[in-house]
Order: C-alpha cells, then structure tokens, then sequence
C-alpha cells in the first residue's frame, strides 16, 4: 500500500513538473526585446522623404500630409506625446487605413506595445472626426429635399426617408422575393439607381 502511495505521488509530481514547465516556456520564457534598425518616427521621415513611397504608404503627396498634420495640431487636438510624436501618429493612422494594414503589422513597424498603438490610431481618428464634422456638409442642412429617384413608387416601401448617399455611391439591396410579391414589385425587373 505505502508503495502504490509512492508511485502516484511521484506521477503526480512528474506531471506537477510537467504543468509548470509547459507554463514556464509559453509564458516566462520571453524572447529579448526587440531593438527597431529605425524608428517609427525615422520611418515616418524617411518615406515622406521619398514621393513615391509617401503616396504608396500614406495615399498622399508630402505637402498635403504636412497640411493634414498642422490642421490637426492646430484646431483638432491632435499633440505629440513621450511616447510618440504627432507627425509619427499620423504616418501610423495613414499607413494602417491606406495600405490596409493591421494592428499587429504596425506593432511590428513602429516597434510600439499594442495599447500604445491602438491609442494613437483612435487619438487620430477622433480628430479626423472632428474635421469631418466640420468639412462634410451636406447642401441642405434639414434634409427637406429627397432625391427624385428616391421619391418613386417603386422604392418607397425601400427608401422611406432616405436621403441618398453623400458622395453618390449607393448600395445595391437585396429584396426578398416574399416581401417584393407583397407589395407589388416584379422581382425579375433589376433596379439600379
């Protein structure tokens, strides 16, 4: 009996030992910090520095990347931080949303912790929000004029107060067959606006 007790507390250590170094490499092993060959912010000059790779990775010339930047520093609230500089938080948003590119690639581009980029990506959006408030505005501010398409009697089960779409791109919909026998519409006939 003593024996059989000796043996199953030697497996339970063995898998006690097991558990623990299992854990010891996938979470206490980590790898050696990673040392950038350039910085976010070094990165950001030098493909500003370059015209065609100014536009491939921030979809815009120097001069308007410049413009964007002092707007956004000057009346939106975009501030460069110890962390990472305002012009290096733009190239990072631009970079991310023109190439596209995720999170993680930035991660690995900027050489920056996750929280970090995520917080700039959303300090610059923020403030691209606030331009566009002040930017995008549409002819009529009440929205008392509908679009004479949008008036027909085909759509108006569809488009009850629609107002059309800002840079006039609309969204092909899809109607189920049920719903358009229902009120009347010949779902064979295609409606393109």
């Amino acid at each position: 009996m003593l024996f059989m007790h000796q043996k199953r507390m030697r497996r339970m250590m063995q898998m006690a030992c097991m558990v623990g170094k299992h854990y010891l490499d996938s979470y206490g092993n980590k790898g050696p910090r990673s040392v950038p060959i350039q910085s976010g912010h070094d990165w950001v000059m030098t493909t500003l520095g370059n015209d065609t790779a100014c536009y491939n990775m921030f979809r815009m010339h120097r001069p308007m990347f410049e413009k964007l930047h002092s707007v956004l520093v000057d009346s939106y609230g975009l501030k460069s931080t110890k962390k990472m500089s305002s012009v290096e938080s733009l190239g990072m948003f631009l970079w991310i949303v023109g190439s596209p590119q995720s999170v993680r690639q930035a991660e690995n581009r900027f050489v920056r912790s996750l929280g970090i980029i995520v917080r700039k990506f959303d300090k610059v959006l923020e403030c691209l929000i606030k331009l566009a408030k002040d930017i995008i505005r549409p002819v009529d501010r009440h929205f008392r004029t509908v679009h004479s398409k949008l008036r027909s009697r085909k759509y108006a089960p569809f488009m009850d107060n629609c107002i059309g779409a800002i840079d006039g791109t609309h969204i092909q919909v899809v109607v189920p067959v049920a719903t358009a026998a229902s009120i009347g519409i010949d779902i064979r006939r295609r409606v393109i606006m």
